[in-house]
């Protein structure tokens, strides 16, 4: 990555480059890369998460924290996310199936957008692309 990424670098001075990675940017933390490389080069990545922090994700983080005496981890997150979309869809007038074809339904960080999968039942197929840019560390493009 390190060498695929000067060599664009060098690049981008004469082209408008931009990267994309079809993994999403966790595959590429081992790497102790800066951050500047990947604004420079207008990154775009996958993402399961959400971005930035909204009103009510910090209002659970404080909440949390409260309540456990540590900060709510990724995981912890995630886990509040599916546990509420699924019991919100649960109690709602229309069964799941007409529910899961219908809406698309923001959380704390998470998506949800399920689809039906003749082996597993039912996915979620949502997610976000991110863009680095020169102001943010990612913002959403899609």
């Amino acid at each position: 990555i390190l060498t695929a990424t000067n060599l664009l670098l060098q690049d981008s001075k004469q082209y408008d480059l931009q990267i994309a990675l079809l993994e999403p940017k966790a595959n590429i933390k081992g790497e102790d890369l800066s951050e500047m490389r990947f604004k420079a080069l207008k990154m775009m990545y996958p993402s399961t998460f959400r971005p930035t922090g909204t009103k009510s994700l910090n209002v659970f983080k404080k909440d949390f924290s409260r309540k456990y005496g540590f900060e709510p981890t990724d995981e912890a997150i995630k886990g509040f996310d599916v546990t509420f979309d699924a019991l919100v869809r649960l109690f709602q007038e229309k069964n799941f199936e007409v529910l899961a074809n219908e809406n698309t339904t923001e959380q704390l960080k998470l998506s949800f957008k399920y689809i039906k999968d003749l082996e597993a039942g039912y996915v979620n197929s949502a997610g976000y692309i991110l863009q680095y840019d020169e102001n943010t560390d990612a913002k959403i493009v899609n």
